[in-house]
């Protein structure tokens, strides 16, 4: 159980992600998913974006 909601806390945050990506970046498609990934995969650069 902890695993599906870690899991669900994960989709969460990258929808998130994406979307302030989306808006601060003014792009459209497959951008804010871009965004989110490499927000996750460096940490916390994402927020300083």
């Amino acid at each position: 159980m902890v695993r599906g909601r870690a899991w669900i806390v994960v989709v969460a945050a990258l929808a998130w992600l994406a979307a302030l990506g989306w808006e601060q970046a003014g792009l459209a498609g497959p951008a804010p998913a871009t965004v989110s990934y490499a927000t996750v995969s460096s940490g916390s650069v994402g927020f300083l974006t």
